[in-house]
């Protein structure tokens, strides 16, 4: 059939072609726009695993130095009381090797010499007078 010189079994091919190109078109887009957000995605899920994997580094080192540095402090508390119990032993040792009294009796010897320079209980009357005499008067 044929209208005036226009065959119209030509225009629905025309139109049936136009739109298979344009499928292809959009099916062609969507892939590349599929393509790209997966890749995107994957990009960033390798980023990702790489920034945890380095967070994970770097907290294994923290608490590794904060252990090497606790074990330095007790290492060094524990040679600190060692030294300081050897020291006392050594320092009691040596008196008694030098026939220094002890500290027990030290303070006892010391006790006993104080309590005979003490003075005796009762006080003498003439030292209350003199106080009394020597204070100035509050009422003035």
């Amino acid at each position: 059939m044929s209208v005036g010189r226009l065959n119209t079994s030509v225009v629905p091919r025309v139109i049936v072609g136009a739109v298979n190109g344009l499928e292809i078109v959009a099916v062609g887009a969507l892939r590349i726009a599929r393509d790209v957000l997966v890749r995107t995605i994957s990009g960033v899920a390798d980023i990702g695993a790489e920034a945890l994997t380095a967070a994970t580094a770097g907290v294994r080192g923290v608490v590794s130095a904060a252990s090497r540095t606790i074990g330095d402090i007790a290492g060094t508390t524990q040679g600190n009381v060692r030294n300081t119990l050897s020291n006392v032993t050594h320092a009691r040792a040596a008196r008694r090797t030098l026939g220094e009294p002890s500290t027990e009796s030290a303070e006892a010897s010391a006790a006993s010499s104080a309590d005979a320079t003490r003075r005796p209980r009762g006080r003498a009357r003439g030292s209350r007078a003199a106080s009394r005499s020597t204070r100035g008067s509050v009422a003035a």
